[in-house]
């Protein structure tokens, strides 16, 4: 498990997505952990508070081909008021967080276009320190 203190958007998640389907084989289980933003709140919490609303991961993931299998409630916090950038000293390590269960299908289906990736699985965007970074820290586990 891999974390890392910064913050990154959609076109980072979108590249890291992207990158991690094509490294894994057909079958394999792509695992995100997150910090949980307000719903409908895009890519403004995730710049200011390190937060991301589940629904743009998971839109995210399946625009890159990957099939959601589960989400777990495991490290949710329902006194998280989504207000604080997780590293504030009073939600520290106690942040409401998602976690979401996808896998790359055994037969590759035919996905949405995406401007940040060529059909070929080629990531047209270059990767910055930042969405690298992201890239680890989002990997959980990667399995055949």
């Amino acid at each position: 498990m891999f974390g890392v203190a910064g913050t990154s958007g959609a076109e980072e998640t979108a590249s890291m997505d992207a990158a991690t389907f094509k490294a894994l084989k057909p079958g394999g289980v792509y695992m995100v952990i997150d910090h949980v933003a307000k719903a409908g709140s895009g890519e403004q919490d995730a710049k200011a508070l390190h937060r991301i609303d589940p629904a743009v991961v998971i839109a995210l993931a399946k625009v890159a081909g990957f099939v959601q299998e589960a989400r777990s409630n495991l490290l949710a916090n329902p006194k998280d008021n989504h207000k604080q950038i997780i590293f504030a000293p009073q939600i520290r390590a106690h942040t409401d967080q998602f976690v979401l269960k996808f896998r790359k299908p055994k037969t590759l289906i035919q996905t949405q276009p995406s401007p940040l990736v060529s059909r070929e699985g080629v990531i047209k965007a270059p990767l910055t320190s930042q969405s690298k970074a992201l890239w680890l820290s989002r990997i959980v586990r990667l399995s055949c």
